[in-house]
């Protein structure tokens, strides 16, 4: 896994914002390119092939993409039975798309160790592979 996609999903995971602005954040940091420079369109093609690369290095990405598909699901589910509520969600979050939600789900679900060990190709970010 590379370090764009550790970092990103480590934005996702450890941030106090919404994912998308704490992936803004991480990105503009990262590669010092003002943040008013990642559109929608920029950040769903980045999270995406960030998604393909972890799945790459997960041990079990079965379980990974079970964990997309449940949080894409989940998402429908409350998108059909309380409509209104969805929208405040999907403005207080700024949705890309119900795709790229359940993505930031399932990376803020990925386990990344266990018992003390890095798990599913993580590692400290910053080191060199």
């Amino acid at each position: 896994m590379d370090d764009l996609t550790l970092g990103i999903i480590d934005a996702v995971k450890r941030g106090k914002k919404s994912g998308k602005e704490s992936i803004i954040d991480f990105l503009s940091e990262y590669t010092g390119t003002p943040k008013e420079h990642y559109s929608d369109s920029k950040l769903i093609q980045i999270i995406r092939n960030a998604f393909i690369d972890y799945l790459k290095t997960a041990d079990n990405p079965a379980f990974d993409v079970w964990q997309y598909f449940d949080a894409k699901r989940q998402q429908e589910n409350f998108k059909d039975v309380f409509p209104a509520q969805h929208k405040k969600y999907v403005e207080r979050d700024n949705c890309m798309d119900i795709d790229t939600e359940a993505i930031l789900s399932a990376f803020r679900l990925a386990c990344v160790q266990k018992d003390g060990k890095y798990v599913n190709g993580f590692r400290d970010w910053k080191e060199q592979k």
